[in-house]
């Protein structure tokens, strides 16, 4: 199924990777802590660090009330997005095990709980919750957390056998201490590009490769002419060397030898330092068009790297991790991450909770599933996984690939600080000058933490109220992207309903259904909800027409919102929406080198000439460096030029590259990156990344929702205007509040609506109401400033309506703008690009693709992306882009 997040993350993403521990054996509850792990085969293990803290077993906190018969209430910790899954499930639960009530909950700080090192505060909110398991961290919590053994032992009727070789051991601690069960398994693999590989003729991977097959491979692509990649992760414990790296530092005992890890891996710096393997990289740096990896580690629902909410599985196919070796460890070599359903050492009712997590094992809980969001996360039980989980969506070569990993799983280290200590190593080597057999050699490792054996207290669980008969009750969808959403939400509907106590709001932000149109899907679970825009694809049949609601206000009520934001959700004159947010692009500049410079920073009301007056003036500093006065902004500072590529509204449309003004405005583009006006046009993302984080661009743009993380201070100021263009100051990602056609309280949601969108705190992003911007309580919440310039900026801003069709024409000028840029004749160049564009609207028209409104064409429709990928494909054999397949 798919989930309301504002588009992103499912569950699993969320978490902290998982480092979960190397496979063993499941130790019944009369063995012996062992010395070693026990691996298949005849493979000899090492010794195991040794634990010294203490983590209470079932039998130590008493058995609770479930031998008297009594009835319990135990509490469950799950994020708001699942939370409405998991409470049909305890209800099923319920029916069953009619004396347990499972209570389901979801802390505001759900997340941060899950994702700390210290586990503690997780233990204490709730006497069982799935935790995305970091093995490191389970590790280093295991006071924590109860030693299910002893329940285990006399359940008979579990199985071991199962669950998926090994996975059970991913949820213990390295003396064998079962911390937890596994609920779902995250495989994680290595796509390629099958027709690169066939037409430079490299072997394929496949189920049983080696590591040496990796490296062979891996150098292979290295020679290829081009810009050929094997592609890493961002994280070292999901690298394609940690199951190996592992090996190795398993074989010593947890001790670190520099010659056998250096022998092993010297392959990997040495591919890396020559810049055909990225190893370990934010996403966003593998989104360069020139940089396409043929070769590259990601789980199993990945997008493709280089953007596009298209799913890799669709154009790539994938493999499992190499096995380390032909003759050892076949098992432990594929990178799994787990959940583990775990239960609070404070919990007084141990059984029951116990009885809970074994019930939740056995079911299967579908986060994905379609076409556009496949559920990579895979029951541990195998019963579950064939019964359940949609192999059928996989192509064939696929499910052998995963089913393999499956069986081949590496669920982390056992010596987390030596591993960590290790990776460390790699890193510095791989960014330094020192070899890596020197970095090995220097490695420090960090002492364990200190346990904390104090008692954990589980929370009491909260009443659930009855609802007085004769209340409106209206079941109401939240936003999920709003920082601390829960306690904000519970607080505004605890003071609506003090006003108004005829109203029973329901509150909640999960939400899922099983693919296409989410409409119909909120429009039947709730009767008004928070949702992002519509567009020409959406049912707008499940949605009432907020006009006469809206009309009944008074027109100063529509007014209040900034231009074109009601517009936004009205398809033939009906408004289906009443607009809460958006986000917009701000100009940014960089407040110390702007003092540097003995510049003020720009005022609110700043136009167009002052900044072409502020980039100039930067232009001819006299710091040291080149300074460059804008980075990023081209298509801003053409179309402050007047010069508008393609005009859509004309019938045919109106090609304007090869005119007067456009090859004036590229060369006048030139000639200001000549000066250092600009930063110079590059293909090169990282660099002009870069160039902004090292303090040599003033000026760049940058989204309102988006992290200043810089190290210097930022300012921000309303991009300049320029009057009749969406391309200077635009909008994007609106959302507003729905009511369902269904509900039977469409007045007593109009007015809860009503009443949050003149809240300042209600949504993300920045409001749609003038006077909220305005209000002294959004300026206390932001600052007075800040305030004042997203007022600015809203009342100025146009939607953007650039749709996916608007794709081939963009990169083709862009570029247009390279080659100029790198001395070609701009006149001969937009004169090809001219052609290129022409043809290609005329195969738009011919397909009826010329709309080109964002809400037309959208990612999700992709019979109208392949249309649109033919069209560019005809003209530009040699063009990709994976959005458009």
């Amino acid at each position: 199924m798919q989930k309301h997040q504002r588009r992103n993350i499912p569950f699993l993403a969320i978490a902290v990777v998982a480092l979960t521990i190397l496979g063993i054996k499941l130790l019944s509850p009369a063995s012996p802590v062992p010395n070693e792990p026990i691996g298949n085969g005849d493979q000899k293990g090492t010794a195991l660090p040794q634990m010294s803290r203490v983590t209470p077993t079932a039998d130590s906190v008493g058995s609770g009330p479930m031998d008297g018969g009594e009835k319990v209430v135990i509490t469950f910790a799950i994020d708001t997005e699942e939370k409405k899954i998991y409470e049909q499930l305890a209800e099923s639960f319920h029916l069953q095990n009619p004396l347990i009530t499972v209570q389901v909950i979801t802390p505001s700080d759900i997340f941060s709980l899950w994702n700390n090192q210290d586990l503690r505060p997780l233990a204490s909110v709730a006497d069982t919750t799935v935790l995305p398991a970091n093995r490191y961290r389970l590790i280093d919590n295991s006071e924590n957390f109860l030693d299910l053994t002893s329940l285990i032992d006399a359940n008979l009727d579990f199985n071991v056998d199962d669950f998926w070789p090994n996975s059970l051991t991913s949820c213990q601690d390295a003396n064998g201490r079962i911390l937890g069960i596994p609920m779902t398994l995250n495989f994680i693999g290595f796509f390629y590009d099958a027709t690169a590989f066939k037409a430079a003729g490299i072997q394929e991977p496949a189920p049983g490769w080696t590591i040496e097959g990796l490296k062979m491979i891996s150098q292979s692509i290295a020679s290829l002419q081009g810009s050929y990649l094997v592609a890493g992760v961002s994280a070292w414990q999901s690298s394609m060397l940690a199951p190996m790296v592992d090996s190795l530092i398993s074989r010593t005992g947890g001790q670190i030898e520099p010659s056998n890890l250096t022998s092993a891996a010297q392959w990997y710096v040495d591919m890396s330092k020559s810049n055909k393997l990225r190893p370990v990289q934010i996403s966003d740096e593998m989104n360069v068009s020139a940089a396409k990896p043929l070769l590259w580690v990601g789980p199993l629902n990945a997008d493709l790297p280089q953007g596009g909410d298209v799913l890799a599985i669709e154009e790539y196919r994938i493999a499992p991790f190499p096995l380390v070796s032909d003759e050892t460890n076949k098992a432990g070599s594929n990178v799994i991450w787990p959940t583990c359903a775990v239960v609070s050492t404070g919990t007084q009712h141990p059984r029951e909770a116990w009885t809970w997590i074994d019930f939740l094992s056995h079911q299967w809980i579908d986060q994905g599933g379609t076409s556009a969001s496949l559920n990579s996360a895979i029951p541990a039980r195998k019963s579950v996984a064939e019964a359940f989980y949609p192999w059928d969506q996989l192509p064939e070569d696929a499910q052998k690939s995963v089913r393999f990993g499956l069986e081949h799983g590496w669920y982390g280290s056992y010596y987390p600080q030596v591993f960590d200590a290790v990776a460390q190593a790699f890193t510095l080597a791989l960014n330094g000058n020192n070899s890596l057999q020197s970095e090995l050699a220097n490695a420090s490792i960090a002492p364990s933490p200190t346990p904390n054996n104090s008692a954990v207290i589980v929370a009491t669980p909260q009443p659930i109220p009855d609802v007085p008969e004769g209340s409106q009750v209206i079941k109401y969808l939240y936003p999920s992207n709003l920082p601390n959403a829960n306690v904000i939400y519970q607080n505004l509907a605890k003071s609506y309903q003090q006003e108004h106590p005829e109203v029973i709001i329901q509150l909640s932000n999960s939400f899922t259904w099983p693919g296409g149109d989410p409409l119909p899907y909120l429009a039947q679970d709730y009767d008004c909800f928070s949702f992002d825009g519509i567009d020409s694809s959406s049912d707008i049949s499940h949605l009432s027409d907020l006009s006469p609601l809206i009309a009944q206000e008074g027109a100063d009520f529509a007014s209040d919102f900034y231009p074109g934001r009601i517009e936004a959700f009205t398809i033939n004159q009906q408004i289906y929406a009443l607009p809460s947010s958006n986000a917009l692009y701000l100009m940014r500049y960089n407040l110390p080198l702007l003092k540097q410079l003995g510049l003020q920073a720009p005022t609110v009301d700043w136009t167009l000439d002052d900044f072409l007056r502020f980039i100039d003036e930067i232009s001819s500093s006299s710091l040291n460096g080149p300074i460059y006065g804008a980075g990023g902004l081209e298509t801003y500072l053409i179309a402050s030029q007047g010069v508008q590529w393609v005009d859509f509204t004309a019938d045919p449309p109106k090609i304007n590259i090869n005119t007067p003004a456009g090859v004036q405005t590229v060369n006048w583009l030139v000639e200001m990156a000549r000066r250092e006006s600009i930063y110079p046009l590059s293909n090169d993302y990282s660099a002009s990344q870069n160039s902004i984080s090292s303090s040599q661009v003033v000026f760049w743009n940058s989204l309102s929702s988006s992290p200043a993380n810089y190290p210097f201070e930022t300012g921000i100021a309303p991009i300049p205007p320029i009057p009749g263009t969406s391309e200077a100051a635009g909008w994007l990602g609106e959302s507003g509040q729905f009511i369902s056609s269904q509900s039977k309280n469409q007045q007593a949601c109009w007015d809860w609506m009503k009443y949050l969108s003149g809240q300042p705190n209600a949504f993300p992003d920045i409001p749609a109401r003038q006077s909220v911007v305005r209000s002294k309580a959004y300026a206390a919440s932001i600052g007075d400033d800040m305030a004042k310039i997203y007022d600015a900026a809203q009342s100025s801003s146009n939607r953007s309506q650039l749709g996916l069709n608007t794709l081939p024409i963009r990169s083709w000028v862009w570029q247009a703008l390279l080659r100029v840029f790198e001395g070609e004749d701009a006149q001969m160049v937009l004169s090809e690009t001219q052609a290129q564009v022409e043809q290609y609207t005329d195969c738009l028209s011919r397909n009826n693709l010329l709309e080109m409104d964002i809400t037309t064409i959208t990612v999700n429709n992709k019979p109208q992306r392949s249309l649109i990928g033919q069209c560019a494909r005809q003209i530009d054999p040699g063009y990709q882009n994976l959005a458009l397949p």
